[in-house]
């Protein structure tokens, strides 16, 4: 079973290019990681520093051993003075009927 994360991220106006950069940095590297179905970034239209990440994994155990990548830890240090207000994650599986 798919397991669906999706994170919200807030920038701060004038860490937006920052965050930008710092985040498709994170899609290339973490689109090489076996357990790594979907790993996508999106801006929001109307408020330019909310930023989304969509990703789907293969298993939890995949998106845990992500967590620990050390890019992904390098982003949250680095990011913590960026961000207007702690990220927010979602863990999801799909329901179909």
């Amino acid at each position: 079973m798919n397991l669906i994360v999706i994170a919200q991220i807030h920038s701060k106006t004038e860490f937006n290019l920052s965050v930008q950069t710092a985040l498709l940095n994170l899609v290339e590297q973490t689109n090489k990681e076996p357990a790594c179905k979907t790993y996508d970034l999106l801006q929001n239209l109307t408020d330019p520093n909310h930023f989304t990440m969509y990703e789907v994994w293969e298993s939890e155990t995949g998106f845990n051993q992500h967590n620990q990548m050390d890019y992904i830890k390098d982003f949250v240090s680095h990011s913590k003075n960026w961000l207007t207000q702690s990220m927010t994650i979602t863990t999801n599986i799909l329901l179909k009927p």
